[in-house]
């Protein structure tokens, strides 16, 4: 007769579940919540590409500038969960080599000082490089440790 030992939780495994639950609310939020920020940015960076009189529309003189803008803006939306998932095999072997505490710390820095930076941009590359590289590798390295 094989003999059960019942291991006892004593509710650590209810932190660990929230602390998962809230990172999935976070990561998910931020990510689908990029179409708050698209409206506003492409406001922005229309009047600022006018005013340096670049316009990226190739099509027509008669297209606004906002409407060939508004295909950048997309992209800088697009290319952060691409990030996240080219960049998540790298973030398996460093979560195996060094454990998910420094992953998800090294994250969650990379995400916040992303959306620090975010807010100070003046030029597109510059939102490239903070909002889709960055906020998307700090994105993979929290939504990775998370599962």
């Amino acid at each position: 007769m094989l003999s059960s030992t019942r291991s006892v939780d004593k509710g650590w495994a209810w932190v660990i579940g929230g602390a998962t639950c809230s990172i999935m609310f976070c990561c998910g939020g931020t990510i689908g919540s990029f179409a708050v920020l698209y409206v506003g940015l492409i406001d922005e960076y229309a009047t600022t590409s006018s005013s340096n009189a670049t316009n990226y529309s190739t099509l027509s003189t008669s297209i606004p500038v906002s409407s060939g803008i508004s295909w950048v803006i997309a992209m800088v939306g697009t290319l952060c969960p691409l990030m996240a998932c080219v960049c998540a095999p790298i973030v398996t072997f460093l979560h195996g080599r060094f454990g998910p505490q420094l992953v998800l710390f090294t994250g969650t820095t990379a995400m916040v000082s992303g959306f620090l930076l975010t807010s100070f941009t003046n030029a597109i590359w510059q939102l490239f490089s903070t909002y889709s590289v960055l906020i998307g590798v700090g994105f993979s390295m929290m939504w990775t440790t998370a599962f």
